[in-house]
């Protein structure tokens, strides 16, 4: 394969053709911080790439709680985070692509958690309102892209955001419902074989 530069160069066959270089593409690995000084990004984008980032920072965090799960015995907990951080990891992969294909490139490497779960866990419970709380918050997150797509009238995202928001909300009722259990009992056996069971 080789790159048409100029109008001289005839290819002998269309395998050999890739691409017709018309501009610098030296921006293509810039950074969101620079993106944001060009004022590229809009209120949505930035909505959509806080989510992206907080998408991946659940990841992160629900691969901690399965390793304190796994190390503890509870195997079904693990099993139950497992399935929460895929979610999670899908997600953000999606949203990731959405942006991408409209031209806005993001770092992932600036997604990582503020907080080290592993030293925060101080005991089995702990998981459990830090579930909650990540939930709470992409369900808020993802209503305030709602809003800001009604408002640019953007009906795509409109109806990809719906969905997401009704899958959401049931995983924020699932949290809340898995505190009240945790809140009423001790026996974590008990609690993980109710959790497998919502």
């Amino acid at each position: 394969m080789r790159i048409i530069e100029s109008e001289k160069q005839k290819p002998t066959n269309i395998d050999t053709v890739e691409v017709v270089i018309l501009e610098d593409t030296t921006n293509s690995k810039d950074t969101i911080n620079s993106i944001e000084d060009t004022k590229k990004v809009t209120d949505l984008d930035n909505a959509l790439i806080k989510q992206v980032k907080h998408y991946l920072s659940k990841h992160k965090a629900y691969l901690d709680i399965i390793g304190y799960y796994y190390h503890n015995g509870l195997f079904k907990l693990k099993e139950f985070f497992y399935r929460q951080q895929l979610d999670s990891l899908n997600n953000a992969l999606c949203l990731h692509k959405g942006l991408l294909d409209s031209g806005i490139e993001i770092s992932c490497k600036d997604a990582t958690i503020d907080i080290d779960i592993k030293n925060l866990i101080e005991s089995h419970k702990d998981p459990i309102i830090l579930f909650n709380k990540l939930e709470e918050e992409s369900y808020n997150n993802l209503l305030n892209i709602f809003e800001i797509a009604c408002e640019n009238k953007n009906t795509p995202l409109k109806l990809t955001v719906m969905n997401l928001l009704q899958v959401a909300s049931e995983k924020k009722k699932l949290s809340e419902k898995l505190l009240k259990i945790v809140d009423c009992s001790s026996d974590w056996l008990s609690i993980q074989d109710t959790t497998c069971s919502l």
